[in-house]
């Protein structure tokens, strides 16, 4: 919703291109320290130490990780703040002097959240480790609303620049957030252990190198994509964000809710063993995830008109929109499964595997866009991302067979149920869908059910699974 009604209010401009850079730029810091690190190192520690009834000792790791992750992430907020005018000169060449000036502005109006960010996923993590999901859920939401308030009050006024004052007073609460995991009763603090601090730092390292290596690859296409008219960076950014929503809202609760079940499975079976977690965790998220992303890729022209008809956007712009979508629709699969195997190497601790592979795939991904963009030009950033996020899951797939031993025919034999379904509900899909809203929200229910049923006649029911083993 936040990325429509800035593409409504705002279209897609020079002055949209360089709030986008700006809010790279601080999600890249955010990521470098939160982005999958919270989860690889300190949810698996803060969750054993709580198994065992040690809530004391959880509450001093909870201390001392908000200590750790503030300092770093205020320490860079001041870096940001300070150089705000060489970074963006650096990392977006191609903005003239006037977008150079808004971009430094935004980023120091942004920079705070560099360090309030992390501590929000921090208290994120806590409260998704005590089974308590209604706070964290509704953090988000609560930001979204004080972004568009923002928007809608001081537009006038101050144009892109209360996109950014939005955001900055709208992760505060997140603050509140924290303070609030630390009022559980009956609680006293208690010394950490030495081994658990180095392990933590060791795993924060590994996996804020790790962060570096996804989230590199973001900079370096909006530094490319700088270079182009004015407008296409804006146009990248609205058409990855609203295709990346199932992303966000439905691997995003699954990763949450498996995340937990993956650490007790690498606890019980040494390396999962001959557990079938991971290959119903993975059947069960593209049951849910494959439909939609046909279903978002046939009906893109008429999800494009609907959401910014009557906008700021003019026709180029929403050309170039309906391309930037399908291409990230059709990626979702892989962005998905990527998500939800990266959730199983940190919780079997093989984050050196983790790092070694993003590493790598991370390097292919800058050059795969590199070439794209000057072959191809704009059109090659989100084909490179198409093109990398198929590589990179593969990679992993066949990396996971090293520590888990499930039959590699099973997997074979879910791929071609998986492959039947997609066929049959694309072919559903393109004799349902239509230009209005019944005729597609009824395509995309009739899709959705032809997939599953097929999966299900043919005998893929991880999804059942899943929930039935949830339940229990």
């Amino acid at each position: 919703m936040r990325e429509l009604l800035i593409g409504r209010r705002f279209g897609a401009s020079g002055d949209t291109d360089a709030f986008f850079a700006a809010f790279t730029t601080v999600s890249f810091v955010f990521l470098l320290l939160t982005g999958g690190a919270l989860q690889g190192s300190f949810m698996p520690a803060y969750q054993r130490l709580r198994s065992r009834g040690d809530i004391g000792a959880a509450r001093s790791l909870l201390v001392w990780t908000s200590v750790l992750i503030g300092g770093f992430g205020g320490s860079l907020a001041v870096i940001l703040y300070l150089g705000a005018e060489p970074l963006i000169s650096i990392l977006y060449p191609g903005f003239d002097s006037r977008l150079r000036n808004t971009g430094a502005l935004a980023l120091q109006i942004l920079s705070p959240v560099a360090a309030i960010a992390p501590l929000g996923n921090l208290a994120q993590s806590v409260f998704n480790a005590r089974s308590s999901y209604f706070a964290p859920a509704a953090m988000p939401v609560l930001t979204n609303l004080v972004v568009v308030g923002f928007l809608v009050v001081t537009f006038a006024g101050l144009g892109v620049q209360s996109l950014t004052l939005g955001y900055l007073v709208g992760y505060l609460p997140w603050l509140v957030l924290l303070a609030w995991t630390f009022a559980e009763r009956g609680t006293h603090p208690k010394a950490i252990d030495a081994s658990v601090q180095r392990t933590m730092l060791t795993s924060l390292t590994l996996l804020g190198m790790l962060a570096v290596f996804d989230q590199l690859s973001s900079v370096v296409q909006r530094s490319l994509l700088s270079w182009f008219e004015p407008g296409i960076l804006s146009t990248f950014a609205y058409g990855s964000r609203l295709a990346g929503i199932p992303i966000s809202v439905i691997v995003g609760a699954l990763g949450v809710v498996l995340f937990p079940r993956f650490v007790a499975a690498a606890a019980t079976n040494k390396n999962y063993g001959k557990s079938d977690l991971i290959y119903v965790s993975i059947a069960a998220t593209l049951t849910v995830i494959v439909p939609v992303s046909l279903f978002m890729a046939i009906d893109a022209g008429f999800i494009v008109r609907f959401l910014f008809s009557g906008s700021a956007m003019d026709a180029a712009a929403m050309e170039r929109l309906d391309v930037v979508f399908i291409t990230y629709s059709l990626a979702l699969p892989a962005q998905a499964l990527i998500i939800i195997l990266s959730r199983i190497y940190m919780a079997a601790n093989k984050n050196h595997a983790l790092l070694i592979i993003s590493a790598a795939f991370g390097a292919i991904h800058i050059l795969l866009t590199y070439l794209a963009t000057k072959w191809l030009g704009w059109q090659g950033v989100p084909i490179a991302t198409f093109a990398y996020s198929y590589l990179f899951c593969t990679a992993l797939l066949i990396y996971l067979t090293r520590f888990n031993t499930m039959s590699a025919a099973v997997y074979a034999r879910g791929g071609a149920v998986m492959l039947i379904a997609a066929l049959l509900s694309s072919a559903v899909g393109l004799l349902a869908l239509g230009d209005g809203v019944i005729s597609s929200a009824a395509g995309g229910l009739g899709m959705a059910g032809t997939f599953l049923i097929c999966c299900l006649t043919l005998g893929e029911k991880a999804v059942l699974e899943l929930f039935r083993s949830g339940r229990s």
